[in-house]
């Protein structure tokens, strides 16, 4: 009787400490961590579109933290470490570009917080659709260390336009920032493929609030900033609350 008895409180035990478990299950995750890497384009004076440089595409990793608001909501804090070049001499088709020859490299360390909004709401439950698309915007700070290089520009080319002379002039003996407050926006898409584990792919655009960001501004176009985005492919990894355990229906 007593075996019988003790079972049955071990039983009970077992019984309770699964209802919590079940509840917890209920409880949609609070976390997500993300790694990703990608392509980083400048976009700026160097650049012979407005779509920026993609003959010289420079990598980046990415390291983000995610609280999980609600079903839509989340709040990003990402740190991202990229690179970003620029070179006159890549673009031959302008004569003016071959003599200008300036050419730059941008060390990138960014801190940025986000707002992403999940457009189906999988927040809670990242099993619902396998994808799904989010949008976000948000603030941050780069930490630059810009390395700049006029040594081939051929003055002779420029002497009928004393402006552009002037002008590098005027942004050689400016320093370069060391540090700019950027404004991330972007999309990406997810796609689940465990209710933990996922991949997603994104793309993020950083304006800027400097015409500096490759070391030149007035020898360039100086009424517009330079600014910077990336195409990341990476994978996000929810802390899920633990899995429930089997128990057998008690009979009166």
């Amino acid at each position: 009787m007593k075996t019988i008895t003790g079972w049955a409180a071990l039983t009970a035990l077992a019984c309770s400490f699964a209802t919590i478990v079940r509840a917890q299950i209920s409880t949609p995750p609070k976390w997500e961590v993300g790694l990703g890497a990608g392509a980083f384009i400048y976009q700026g004076d160097l650049a012979p579109s407005f779509a920026g440089s993609y003959k010289l595409i420079d990598p980046g990793v990415s390291l983000s933290l995610s609280r999980l608001i609600n079903r839509h909501l989340a709040l990003r804090t990402g740190v991202t470490v990229a690179g970003l070049r620029g070179d006159d001499r890549k673009y031959d088709d302008e004569a003016w570009r071959q003599a200008r020859a300036l050419r730059f490299k941008t060390s990138v360390f960014e801190v940025a917080e986000s707002v992403v909004w999940d457009v189906f709401g999988n927040n809670d439950d990242r099993t619902r659709t396998r994808f799904s698309p989010y949008v976000f915007a948000g603030v941050g700070y780069s930490f630059l260390r810009v390395r700049r290089d006029a040594s081939r520009f051929d003055s002779s080319f420029f002497g009928p336009h004393p402006g552009i002379i002037n002008g590098l002039k005027a942004d050689l003996a400016t320093s370069p920032p060391r540090g700019v407050v950027v404004v991330p926006v972007g999309a990406g898409v997810r796609y689940t493929v465990t209710p933990a584990w996922s991949i997603n792919l994104e793309a993020n655009y950083r304006f800027s609030e400097t015409d500096y960001l490759d070391g030149f501004s007035k020898v360039g176009n100086d009424g517009r900033n330079d600014h910077y985005y990336s195409f990341t492919l990476g994978v996000l990894f929810a802390f899920l609350p633990g899995k429930g355990i089997g128990c057998p229906v008690m009979k009166e």
